[in-house]
């Protein structure tokens, strides 16, 4: 309780987050000039380094989430289920955990592997340059590098609503 209450207070959690309560509670929100997506660095749990330049024909889903959030948590398998949906398909998702250091996203992972990377953002600059006010948040990029959705709040990511954003980015 008192997390939240202090997550709120410094705007870091939108209301509507934590009031829903539920999955798919808010829009799907179009960036128009949405720009590039920033650059930056982060390893994952091996040590491998990911970029976004990295990810040049290919739809990148960036996902700012945290252990301790439980939408974050929530919508992690149907995001694996989506990635199998979307098999041989050019698509890649990035999951950067906001101001969390390698211990917690490790221990997080030993617990709930995933099917795509974990990537730690202890000093949360990566989060500060994509402007990120609650969690989960996510944007979606197209096959350029240019960020297209921005979506606030947990999904359902293999849902029929989801599925159709992302075809239309391949």
């Amino acid at each position: 309780m008192l997390r939240r209450d202090f997550l709120l207070a410094m705007g870091l959690v939108p209301w509507n987050n934590i009031l829903a309560g539920h999955r798919n509670s808010g829009p799907l929100e179009p960036l128009k000039n949405g720009g590039m997506v920033p650059d930056f660095v982060l390893s994952d749990l091996q040590g491998n380094e990911h970029r976004p330049g990295d990810f040049q024909g290919r739809v990148l889903i960036i996902n700012f989430w945290a252990t301790w959030c439980p939408p974050c948590r929530a919508e992690m398998p149907s995001m694996g289920r989506m990635l199998e949906n979307f098999k041989g398909s050019p698509i890649s998702l990035l999951a950067v955990a906001m101001s969390q250091k390698h211990k917690q996203v490790q221990q997080f992972a030993d617990k709930h592997p995933q099917p795509f990377p974990l990537l730690p953002d202890a000093d949360g600059k990566v989060s500060a340059a994509f402007n990120v006010q609650g969690l989960p948040t996510t944007y979606l990029a197209d096959k350029n590098g240019r960020l297209v959705y921005r979506v606030q709040g947990g999904r359902e990511w293999d849902s029929e609503r989801m599925t159709r954003a992302i075809e239309l980015l391949l």
